[in-house]
C-alpha cells in the first residue's frame, strides 16, 4: 500500500471521529460512507497488488509440503501398523488351558452318609415334615439315578419335635459314631443357633432351612 492513500486514510477517518463527536447522526453516516468509498478502491488495489506474490508463494512451498508428506508417510503406516497390531493382540482371547479334573474316581460299592434332623411329629411339623420328606425323596432319586459316582447316599434322621435338646443330643451322637461327618441339615432356626459353634469347632458344614443371623454368623 502506498504511503499516499495511508495519508489520506488517516486524514478521513480522523474527520470521522470529528464528525461523531460534533456531528449530528446524518453528518456521521455521510463521513463514514465518504470514508468507505476513499478507502475501498486502496484495498482493492493492494489485494490486486499482493495477490501474484502469495500465489507465487504458495507454488513454490507446495512441493516442499509434497515432499515431507512423502517421506513421513511410510514412517505413519508402519505406525498404524503397530498400533493395529497391538490392538488386535489384546482383543484376541487368552488360550485356556485344560482344567484339571476334579472329579473323584468311580465309587460303586460306596456308601456317603447325609444327617438330618428335625420336627417331623412335633409342633413345627406341618412345617418342617414337607422338608424333611422332599429331603428324603430327593436322595431316593439320587440313588435310583446311579447315586454319586456309583456310591449310595445313607440318610441318618432324628426326630427332635422342635426340641433343641434333642437337636443337640442328635448331633452329640451322630458325631460320636463317626468321625468324618461330610456334612448335616438342620430344619428348625433354634437348632442352628444351639449347635452354631459346634459346627464351626468340628469343622462341619451345615445346611440350614430355618434362617436366623445367629446361626448364620
Amino acid at each position: 500500500m502506498k504511503k499516499l492513500p495511508v495519508l489520506t486514510l488517516l486524514f478521513f477517518l480522523f474527520g470521522a471521529l470529528f464528525l461523531v463527536a460534533c456531528g449530528s447522526p446524518a453528518d456521521i453516516q455521510e463521513a463514514v460512507e465518504d470514508v468507505v468509498n476513499e478507502v475501498a478502491p486502496t484495498v482493492q488495489a493492494a489485494v490486486e497488488e499482493i495477490a501474484p506474490t502469495v500465489q507465487a508463494a504458495v507454488e513454490e512451498i507446495a512441493p516442499t509440503v509434497q515432499a515431507a508428506v512423502e517421506e513421513i508417510a511410510p514412517t505413519v503406516e508402519a505406525a498404524a501398523t503397530d498400533v493395529a497390531e497391538a490392538v488386535e493382540e489384546v482383543m484376541e482371547e487368552p488360550t485356556e488351558e485344560p482344567m484339571e479334573e476334579m472329579r473323584t474316581d468311580n465309587l460303586d460299592g460306596e456308601i456317603i452318609t447325609f444327617y438330618h434332623f428335625g420336627d417331623l411329629s412335633g409342633p413345627l411339623a406341618g412345617i418342617t415334615g414337607p422338608l424333611i420328606n422332599g429331603f428324603n425323596d430327593a436322595v431316593a432319586a439320587v440313588n435310583a439315578d446311579g447315586g454319586i459316582r456309583g456310591a449310595q447316599v445313607e440318610i441318618q434322621f432324628s426326630d427332635t419335635q422342635s426340641s433343641v435338646d434333642e437337636a443337640v443330643a442328635a448331633y452329640d451322637r451322630y458325631t460320636s459314631e463317626d468321625d468324618n461327618v461330610l456334612v448335616m441339615f438342620t430344619y428348625g432356626s433354634g437348632d442352628g443357633e444351639a449347635l452354631a459353634s459346634r459346627f464351626v469347632e468340628d469343622e462341619i458344614p451345615s445346611l440350614a432351612a430355618g434362617l436366623s443371623s445367629v446361626a448364620f454368623y
